[in-house]
């Protein structure tokens, strides 16, 4: 084994200098500076959350069956009724034999877990935990090169799955990765001085409005007319996906 070999060189300052194992600096290069060895921890990290999810969990007794129900409206082309009670529990009932939750969301949101409905209630939710994931970890991409916080973002993925709240979130197959990514790009945009990017991004929070206006309302009494524009061209957006979805009295249903 080499070791390191530390000294004064002839015609060279005091300062300790460090010579590096020819064969590290090989190794290290041929792997792109880390790069390779940290998209493979990540991988591997997220093979380990999925396999979890889908050991530990039923979907059939979490928030998911609501979101699976709702995505088999839309593929059997019951979208009109998607804000039926009555046609959703039918729907709750035949695909995933349980009956009473309500789903409340727009209409967008039915349409992120469509893909999922041409599968049974397991591959769809191990699906959904893999998008959830990768949501997860472009989130932290951004939230760490916004707040330039760890040198690697897996150390903040890695840290930011000892939090009870984002398993809890896995469990229940919800939709709080997108609000978080919402948060995690708006910041990464203040922080480059992309105001209307900023608006854009949390437009991606309007799958759970009631969380993302407030910080709407910050932006209008801050006088931040171009973020606040990104945020009205975002919702103009989302609004007609909602409408492309369900049709305009998806308003009334709503």
């Amino acid at each position: 084994m080499r070791e390191v070999v530390t000294g004064t060189q002839p015609g060279s300052s005091n300062n300790t200098e460090e010579q590096v194992s020819p064969g590290l600096e090989r190794y290290t290069h041929a792997f792109g500076g880390g790069k390779w060895l940290e998209i493979v921890a990540t991988g591997l990290l997220f093979l380990l959350v999925v396999a979890i999810c889908g050991r530990a969990f039923q979907p059939i007794r979490t928030d998911f069956r609501m979101f699976y129900s709702a995505a088999q409206m839309l593929r059997h082309g019951a979208v009109h009724s998607l804000y039926d009670l009555e046609a959703q529990h039918a729907f709750q009932r035949q695909y995933v034999h349980k009956v009473g939750l309500i789903f409340d969301y727009p209409a967008a949101t039915a349409l992120l877990y469509l893909p999922g409905a041409w599968l049974g209630v397991w591959p769809a939710y191990l699906l959904w935990t893999s998008v959830s994931l990768l949501v997860l970890v472009i989130a932290m991409f951004a939230l760490n090169a916004g707040l330039q916080g760890f040198e690697h973002p897996l150390s903040l993925l890695a840290i930011t799955l000892l939090f009870v709240p984002v398993w809890l979130n896995l469990m229940q197959g919800q939709i709080v990765f997108f609000l978080l990514l919402a948060y995690s790009l708006a910041l990464y945009y203040m922080s480059q001085g992309r105001e209307f990017a900023v608006g854009c991004a949390l437009a991606i929070g309007l799958l759970k409005f009631h969380l993302m206006l407030p910080f709407v309302l910050v932006l209008l009494i801050r006088r931040r007319w171009r973020a606040v524009g990104g945020f009205m061209t975002g919702s103009a957006v989302f609004a007609a996906i909602c409408v492309a979805v369900a049709g305009w009295r998806f308003l009334i249903g709503f």
